[in-house]
């Protein structure tokens, strides 16, 4: 696809953190990570930041002018931008605003700046609770009963209309448990 650029939402996060490490050393001119470490930080960048190729905007999914300033010539974004789903479930409206509006500001803006893909951070909550094991992608989504999933299918739901609307080309991964280096263990609301 001829990816120079990219943009990592949540880039100072544990999953974001770990794809800026491999953009690093990959063919791209620059890695931009957008954040506003309230579960990142930013020493999670130091290996990537050696390279030379990221640049670290401190800020929020939320501010839909700073995602269009961001956006500005990106050809691949990384949507990794979240709570967790306790926090969710105990600010439905802060749940909503970033994982659906945040959301939103990212694909409305990635479908007019012509970015390649999006990859975007779905989640297994999606799901609710699991009938079959192991559960297969063709589980439906209806189970669900957190305002998590339903905003993260929201997400997926969006990603299929603008790839309809617009050609934005994408991929959700669905992720189950995360968890390894540079995870917050300390934070009020960790789970795993």
């Amino acid at each position: 696809m001829n990816l120079k650029k990219a943009l990592i939402t949540g880039g100072a996060g544990l999953i974001g953190s770990h794809i800026a490490d491999r953009l690093a050393v990959q063919e791209y001119d620059e890695i931009i990570v957008l954040d506003n470490f309230t579960r990142g930080l930013q020493q999670n960048l130091d290996s990537a930041s050696r390279s030379g190729k990221v640049t670290l905007v401190d800020g929020d999914v939320r501010d839909a002018k700073l995602v269009r300033e961001v956006m500005e010539g990106v050809d691949i974004v990384f949507h990794e931008a979240a709570i967790r789903i306790t926090q969710c479930a105990e600010d439905p409206r802060l749940a909503h605003d970033v994982l659906a509006s945040g959301t939103f500001n990212i694909l409305e803006t990635a479908a007019a700046a012509k970015v390649k893909r999006v990859v975007y951070a779905s989640s297994a909550s999606i799901y609710g609770q699991a009938e079959d094991f192991p559960t297969t992608e063709h589980h439906h989504p209806y189970g669900n009963r957190t305002i998590y999933g339903a905003v993260k299918l929201y997400g997926e739901g969006l990603l299929r209309s603008f790839y309809e609307m617009h050609g934005l080309n994408y991929v959700a991964l669905r992720y189950f448990n995360v968890y390894g280096p540079r995870m917050d263990a300390f934070g009020i609301y960790t789970a795993a």
